[in-house]
């Protein structure tokens, strides 16, 4: 269900740019729907912060997550001059497939233009999207110049993507 994973990828100037566009936003009308509570506990006059709770209302996260993606998707692809279909592979952050499915079929594109590293690793929140660079690279799937579509989300219903043309040469 959950991995344990980083990732890395060294940037450095070149002739070409190849990063594009960018997004991020956050929203904060769905704290009430995720959220982390603590009890402070007093040890020798210090106070300590214990029993940390996290509060989700799962059904909630999970809309907003496939709105974000797919809203944020084709808000990036758009910022880039770009359609879905001029898109190699989209790198969404892989928290679960079930929610990628959601997402491929709000935006109608097939699942192989989907790369994920979920079904492989598990949960690894952030790391998800260099993982499923890197396989997608180890694979042969991903080529020079391809263009990619990088977006995550987490804590504090936030998001950001970047478009990327791919100059990672193959493995």
């Amino acid at each position: 269900m959950f991995g344990d994973a980083a990732g890395a990828v060294i940037v450095e100037r070149s002739e070409e740019n190849c990063l594009l566009e960018t997004i991020t936003e956050t929203n904060g009308e769905f704290g009430k729907d995720l959220y982390l509570t603590s009890q402070k506990n007093s040890i020798n006059d210090e106070e300590v912060i214990a029993n940390n709770k996290l509060h989700q209302n799962g059904r909630i996260v999970y809309k907003w997550a496939i709105q974000t993606l797919s809203y944020g998707l084709q808000s990036l692809a758009r910022k880039n001059c770009l359609s879905l279909n001029d898109i190699a592979y989209f790198l969404p952050h892989s928290a679960n497939y079930r929610l990628l499915e959601a997402v491929c079929k709000e935006l109608k594109i097939p699942m192989d233009k989907c790369l994920d590293s979920v079904r492989k690793y598990g949960n690894t929140s952030a790391a998800s999207i260099p993982l499923a660079w890197y396989e997608g690279i180890r694979s042969n799937k991903i080529q020079l110049n391809d263009k990619l579509l990088l977006m995550g989300f987490g804590g504090g219903f936030t998001y950001g993507g970047i478009c990327i043309k791919n100059q990672i040469p193959n493995l």
